[in-house]
């Protein structure tokens, strides 16, 4: 068996234009030669576009996730300040509260002291 010509499909051509078949027929190739060859050439090809495609994709999907990460970065940051400032002000207003209400049953336990034991007025019933 001999060696076959590599590029089967453009040797072709140029073979049908030449008289003499009686040296072709040495040099052809296998259908599993073909095949071979051909099932190279598809991988080498879809090999070359999905690097081309991943290369691409990877690039854009870094932008899309840099660009998000810096645009959102503030508006985060923001959210995050005025998150503590509104808890802040949330225990401030508990501490002013209780404080309040502490003076006020102060005052109150203060006057209802100085009254002795006078009655409660009576309920009204309507």
């Amino acid at each position: 068996m001999a060696v076959a010509r590599r590029d089967y499909w453009r040797r072709r051509d140029q073979d049908s234009d030449s008289d003499d078949d009686s040296e072709d027929e040495d040099e052809e190739e296998t259908y599993l030669e073909r095949i071979t060859e051909n099932s190279k050439r598809i991988y080498e090809f879809g090999k070359g576009w999905s690097t081309w495609g991943w290369g691409k994709t990877k690039n854009g999907i870094y932008e899309i996730c840099a660009h998000t990460f810096f645009v959102a970065l503030p508006f985060a940051i923001i959210i995050m300040q005025q998150t503590v400032e509104e808890q802040k002000w949330d225990h401030t207003l508990k501490i002013a509260t209780s404080d309040i209400e502490k003076k006020t049953m102060q005052s109150m336990g203060s006057k209802m002291a100085g009254l002795g034991n006078v009655p409660l007025p009576p309920i009204s019933q309507s």
